[in-house]
């Protein structure tokens, strides 16, 4: 994540020494105490941040110091939204391991592997809505069709890019007529 930079006008006479005071809003206590610098010969100043967490609102303060280096000023609060940070890769399919329903109208098709953590997230064949992964290494009730896989977002993480699987339409394995599965031997 590139860093921030906030930047301000301050008419300061000579000695003046400012300072960004920043703290973090959802806990309060992470704070940092930053010089701001003079941009150019005018009386714009900046402070570049780095290190912030993605997703999170920030408060800060411009502070004043007088020549003795006592506090001269201090200005109102500020705030400012970190963006979450890019989201990661699409989950891998490496070794995920589709299974078909038990039959025509069952949806008890399934997913297992060791790439189907909890970080996981899906959403099955045609439906809006997504789901956690409630078991590592396995998603269930699944009808036939297409499984759209994502990493889930985060406080701090937009949810990644998508991969999908299809999960194929019930079988029926069984030759009870010779014909290797033809309608040709149903006659």
């Amino acid at each position: 994540m590139s860093p921030i930079i906030i930047s301000f006008n301050a008419d300061c006479p000579n000695g003046t020494k400012l300072q960004v005071l920043l703290r973090q809003q959802t806990n309060g206590t992470d704070e940092l105490l930053l010089d701001a610098h003079l941009k150019g010969t005018g009386q714009v100043y900046y402070v570049n941040i780095t290190g912030l967490v993605g997703g999170s609102v920030y408060a800060y303060y411009i502070i004043g110091y007088d020549s003795n280096g006592d506090e001269a000023f201090r200005s109102g609060q500020q705030t400012f939204t970190v963006p979450k940070y890019a989201s990661p890769q699409a989950p891998s399919l490496a070794g995920i391991i589709v299974h078909s329903p038990s039959s025509l109208v069952a949806t008890d098709g399934y997913l297992e592997g060791s790439a189907i953590t909890k970080e996981i997230e899906y959403c099955p064949n045609g439906s809006e809505t997504w789901y956690p992964v409630a078991t590592a290494g396995l998603i269930t009730d699944l009808p036939p069709g297409k499984v759209i896989l994502r990493k889930a977002e985060t406080p701090t993480t937009e949810a990644s890019k998508t991969a999908s699987l299809i999960i194929p339409m019930y079988k029926n394995n069984t030759d009870m007529d010779g014909s290797n599965g033809t309608s040709e031997g149903l006659r």
